[in-house]
């Protein structure tokens, strides 16, 4: 993409939100109904846990690829301003519920641990973890996050938030799950996603009025809240009740339920592929 990764060190930001500012959506004036979404990470509004409770799969200790090795949607992340391919290293994580594992690319000098990546990865329900194809990390101030689109996150700094990790899969939700047989690539690139914006009179955070697309991501936090830990309707979300109903449908009630946690899911999509020999 045409967005240099160091200039979002630092900042909670997807690089599909600079395709819109806030200022050219018409929302902006919206009341914002959390100061932010990493509230719901912890215990909230009477409950006694948050995202970062809520069951993730167990797993095996990371495998680590052969030096001189990457799958070439990471090598194409690397560069000057991150980390150079030499000093990206690969790992393989088998979840117990799904037979391919997780694949997380991470320069040595990422602020996020592998150990924290794995956990948080694990909190993601299978039926969505499924649809990222490699996770990457790079060094940076704060946390920021990014969505490639076609399954690939970037995070940068030290990320540890569950709600973030949310928020990117978020995403690809939106890409693959609510966008399928649409006619959009993405949902929230569709009139009726605008739509039931302009039917509500508030949105989940400062952060959703960075465009339509960022206002799709933060519902879906809020969706995986409602899913896994308690019903979001008590917290008084009635005035975004267009976006939230919308979401809630497409990732919890229908389909393949694909943020709800629900024991026995597995995977049912084949391995990323795409290794290549550095020289």
């Amino acid at each position: 993409m045409p967005i240099s990764k160091s200039s979002l060190f630092g900042l909670f930001v997807s690089a599909l939100a600079l395709r819109a500012k806030a200022d050219d959506v018409p929302y902006n004036n919206y009341p914002e109904k959390f100061t932010g979404l990493n509230v719901l990470d912890g215990p909230y509004g009477g409950a006694s846990f948050g995202l970062q409770d809520i069951p993730g799969a167990s797993y095996t200790a990371p495998t680590k690829r052969p030096l001189g090795t990457l799958p070439q949607k990471c090598y194409e992340r690397t560069g000057s301003d991150t980390c150079s391919p030499e000093n990206m290293e690969v790992y393989e994580v088998n979840y117990n519920d799904c037979n391919e594992p997780a694949i997380i690319c991470r320069c040595t000098n990422a602020g996020t641990s592998l150990t924290t990546l794995t956990e948080r990865i694990s909190r993601i329900p299978v039926k969505a973890r499924q649809l990222i194809s490699h996770w990457t990390a790079f060094p940076g101030d704060g946390c920021g996050g990014i969505y490639y689109a076609n399954g690939v996150v970037g995070l940068f700094g030290t990320c540890t938030a569950q709600s973030v990790y949310f928020h990117e899969v978020g995403h690809a939700m939106d890409q693959y799950v609510a966008g399928a047989n649409t006619g959009y690539f993405w949902y929230s690139d569709s009139p009726d996603w605008r739509n039931k914006i302009a039917s509500d009179s508030c949105v989940p955070d400062s952060y959703a009025k960075a465009g339509y697309i960022e206002a799709y991501a933060q519902s879906a936090v809020m969706s995986a809240y409602h899913a896994n830990v308690q019903n979001i309707w008590s917290l008084d979300v009635g005035c975004m009740a267009g976006q939230m109903a919308t979401v809630n449908e497409q990732l919890i009630d229908k389909g393949q339920q694909v943020f709800k946690y629900r024991a026995g899911a597995t995977c049912d999509l084949p391995s990323p592929s795409g290794y290549v020999v550095l020289h």
